[in-house]
């Protein structure tokens, strides 16, 4: 069961099943009829030395 968006590093597994759109100079796979009523936000994060990728703005209705 997915509850909502996911951030990965790397090609998705399935890239039939997304649409690639190019933001800001990244790639970014987006699954095809996704959408959502409000912005998100992907940041580049840090912890111990690996970056992380979080999701800003998701909303569990």
């Amino acid at each position: 069961m997915n509850l909502g968006p996911s951030v990965r590093l790397g090609l998705p597994k399935n890239r039939a099943d997304y649409e690639k759109q190019v933001i800001n100079g990244v790639d970014v796979y987006i699954p095809k009829g996704f959408s959502c009523p409000f912005a998100l936000t992907i940041e580049v994060g840090s912890f111990f030395g690996f970056r992380t990728l979080h999701i800003d703005g998701w909303k569990l209705i």
